[in-house]
Order: structure tokens, then C-alpha cells, then sequence
């Protein structure tokens, strides 16, 4: 039985847009109300307009405190004066606070204090589930159930929309799922977080040990037909001033499991020919990673900007864009989740891979 509970997320951006899209799938909260930082100028704005999707029929909101009234809890999404202030104007008020971002031992104190104090909850999504023992032995473990790994080329590829999409595709078809997800604040969608030992300095040969530990720990609680993984990061360098992590996270994860299909994410750009052939044989040389089919995304990410636009920026493409770059890529293996009738293709065809 769902919950119906009221929520503010603030501040909003482009980001948190899938919190708004997918929030039935956290089987939580009845209604949550975007509301911005004051001089965003985008109050009053449709928030599906952010990264030009469909309309989401909810207005992002300017008002904090009249928003606020009326809700059980306040979601923040990053840290700051204002957010902190904010924050403790909402704990006053007794209101629950959860938030999407890291905070330090002494600041989390801070807000646990002051929420116990007012009897008020407080919940940090980025905190790691302390219950997994991680490193019984140094013996890597085999998977009994097929592992689905979702990646992307670079960042900015909507790689977690995707994960959000492909389970709940998978579950509605009856599988039961484990999911790894690569945002610090996975959880949120009832997902077990990407560790952050994998970030941590620690030897790189342990992480490898423990991360295997770690989604075999999941297989045997869960006892799942699937587990899908959705890896931080990019799996290989633009150039030296734009790395993409190195592919490192992925090559940790190849070394940790046995990967049984592999979706990859790509920004919205130019794709030549001998790119596909390119790609899919990088994949399984350095990862050994089968890559069964491709995500284009809404997004171009503009690495190099250019006279009127200096450094890195996002541009968001209408899905009309999409449709047509996609067919122009001549019968190659790619889809967009938004275009349901390929979507859905794409999912019968990977779970006839996966069973076969």
C-alpha cells in the first residue's frame, strides 16, 4: 500500500527532474512540489521544461516557506547558507528533513540534534548501508542470476533515467529485481546506493574483492531473477582535459563480476560509421563487457564551448531531435526511453538475450 505523503524538493534543477517524473516508483510521497532558489528564474515554469521533455503538469514554485505549510517532508538536494537555514526554519516547523547530498560527521550531528529535539525525523539517502560485511575473504564469488550492467560513454547521458526505466520495465514483466544504482542518493528509489568504498583510498585490488562481496551479499538476501548496476562515471576519456574518470570505476566492477549484458549510454552528438564497430569491440577488449544495444540521450554536452560560451555546458534536445538522429544511425541497435515503442523492443529483446 502506497504512502501518501506531501514533500517539498528544494532547490530544484535539471538533475532532480526524474524525482519528479518517476516519483510513483518510490512508492512514497503523494505529491512533491519543486520550488527553486530564489533568482533561478525559472518559477512558475513547467518542470518537464528543464530538459526539454513532456510536461510534467507540475509548477516549479518560488515560495519556500507558504510551500512548505502543508507537506511532511523537505527533501534538499545540495548544501549551502541559504539551503542550512532553510533547513533549520523547516526543523522548527517540524518538518522531516532528507536530503540527497554527503555531509560532514559535525554538520550531520548538527541536524540530527536539532531534528531529535523537535521530534522530527531526519534521513540522509547518501549514507552507505553499514550492514554489509564487506571483506570476509579475498575470494571473488560467482553470480547465480544474470547481471545487467547500465554505462555510459561520459557523463550526461541520463544513464539513471534509464536505470529507473529498465527496472521498472523488468518488473512489471514479473521478474523480481536487485538494483545497484549510480547515484550517491540511489536509495530513494528503494536501490541499494553504489558503495563509496569504491572511491575511497584504499587498494585498488580490495575494492575489486569487495564489490563482488557486496552485490553477492544482494543476490543471496534478495534472491532476485535479475540484478541490474548502474556504474558511476564515463568507460573511457574525451581527451586529457576531459578523462571521464579514466573508465576506472568500470574496470574495477569488470575485475569484480561477470558481466552477462551491458547497456551503454550516449550524449546526443555525431556518431560516425566505424564508431559502432569501434566502441563495442573497446567494450569487450578492455571490460569484456557485450554490449547489447544503445541509449541516446537528450543531452549534448558541449565540452569546448565556444565564442558566446566559454567552458562546459548542457544543451537539452527536444525529443523530435532525438527521434530523427536515431534514425540516422541506419538500423544500428539504439534507442531513446522515451520513444516507448522502441523502448519496449529493446527490453524484449535483452531479457530473450538474458534467458537464452
Amino acid at each position: 500500500m502506497k504512502n501518501s505523503l506531501k514533500a517539498v524538493i528544494y532547490p530544484i534543477n535539471k538533475e532532480y527532474v526524474e524525482i519528479l517524473k518517476y516519483k510513483e516508483m518510490m512508492e512514497k510521497y503523494e505529491e512533491i512540489i519543486p520550488v527553486c532558489l530564489s533568482g533561478q528564474g525559472i518559477e512558475h515554469r513547467d518542470a518537464g521544461e528543464l530538459v526539454k521533455g513532456k510536461p510534467l503538469g507540475i509548477e516549479i514554485m518560488a515560495d519556500f516557506e507558504i510551500c512548505m505549510q502543508d507537506v511532511d517532508d523537505i527533501i534538499f538536494t545540495e548544501f549551502s547558507d541559504v539551503v542550512f537555514d532553510k533547513m533549520m526554519y523547516s526543523i522548527e516547523h517540524k518538518k522531516n528533513i532528507v536530503c540527497l547530498f554527503e555531509l560532514e560527521d559535525e554538520m550531520n550531528r548538527t541536524i540530527t540534534g536539532k531534528c531529535i529535539e523537535n521530534g522530527v525525523h531526519f534521513k540522509n539517502y547518501c549514507d552507505s548501508y553499514a550492514a554489509y560485511d564487506m571483506l570476509k575473504e579475498k575470494k571473488i564469488k560467482e553470480m547465480n542470476v544474470p547481471i545487467l550492467l547500465i554505462c555510459g560513454l561520459s557523463e550526461y547521458t541520463n544513464k539513471f533515467e534509464v536505470q529507473l526505466r529498465v527496472r521498472d520495465e523488468f518488473k512489471k514483466r514479473g521478474y523480481c529485481v536487485s538494483q545497484i544504482g549510480s547515484k550517491k542518493y540511489s536509495r530513494i528509489f528503494e536501490m541499494h546506493n553504489f558503495p563509496q568504498f569504491m572511491f575511497q583510498n584504499i587498494p585498488e585490488i580490495d575494492k575489486v574483492y569487495m564489490f563482488n562481496s557486496y552485490v553477492k551479499q544482494i543476490e543471496r538476501k534478495e534472491h532476485p531473477d535479475i540484478i541490474i548496476i548502474g556504474v558511476p562515471g564515463g568507460v573511457m576519456p574525451y581527451d586529457m582535459d576531459h578523462p571521464n574518470g579514466f573508465g576506472i570505476v568500470n574496470y574495477l566492477v569488470s575485475n569484480a563480476l561477470s558481466v552477462d549484458g551491458t547497456l551503454l549510454c550516449l550524449a546526443y552528438n555525431e556518431y560516425e560509421g566505424s564508431f559502432w564497430e569501434f566502441i563495442t569491440d573497446y567494450m569487450q577488449h578492455r571490460y569484456e563487457y557485450s554490449v547489447q544495444s544503445f541509449h541516446l540521450a537528450n543531452v549534448f554536452h558541449d565540452i569546448y564551448g565556444d565564442e558566446r560560451n566559454e567552458g562546459e555546458r548542457l544543451v537539452y534536445m527536444k525529443q523530435k531531435k532525438v527521434d530523427e538522429k536515431i534514425a540516422s544511425f541506419d538500423g544500428k541497435k539504439v534507442f531513446n526511453i522515451n520513444n516507448e515503442e522502441t523502448f519496449r523492443k529493446e527490453i524484449d529483446e535483452l531479457i530473450n538475450y538474458l534467458t537464452n
